[in-house]
């Protein structure tokens, strides 16, 4: 997927984007999610690892980050690699559409709020997706 905005472009290659896909469809009944890794050089904002969030707290219509979730994706990201960097996160929305909710507004401003940094979200239901 590859898409071009004004400020800048996402890079996220098919092989990510279905392992993003995969975890979004593997629950239809609640809010799954997790991390985007990579970089944000030369006005674009390249996706280079996905990391499913773990120990979340969710239901159908939210997805919440625990403390343990925060805990476990930096001791994956410390895995990857001392440049690996958090450039934003992606969760489903299961039979409500691609839109970002008021709470997905403030995970976005509090948690990556960085230029760059970005979110997809995806409706498993009606096979939608966006960024």
């Amino acid at each position: 997927m590859k898409v071009q905005q004004s400020r800048f472009e996402i890079v996220c290659s098919d092989e990510l984007m279905g392992r993003i896909e995969d975890h979004c469809f593997s629950s239809t009944k609640t809010e799954v999610g997790g991390f985007l890794v990579g970089k944000i050089e030369d006005g674009k904002s390249i996706v280079t690892h996905v990391l499913k969030a773990k120990h979340t707290a969710n239901t159908q219509s939210q997805l919440t980050f625990t403390n343990k979730t925060w805990e476990a994706a930096l001791a994956e990201m410390s895995e990857i690699g001392a440049d690996a960097a958090l450039i934003g996160w992606f969760h489903s929305h299961p039979n409500f559409g691609v839109f970002l909710s008021d709470y997905d507004k403030f995970i976005q401003n509090e948690f990556f709020k960085l230029d760059g940094m970005i979110t997809i979200v995806v409706d498993p239901i009606n096979g939608k997706r966006g960024c």
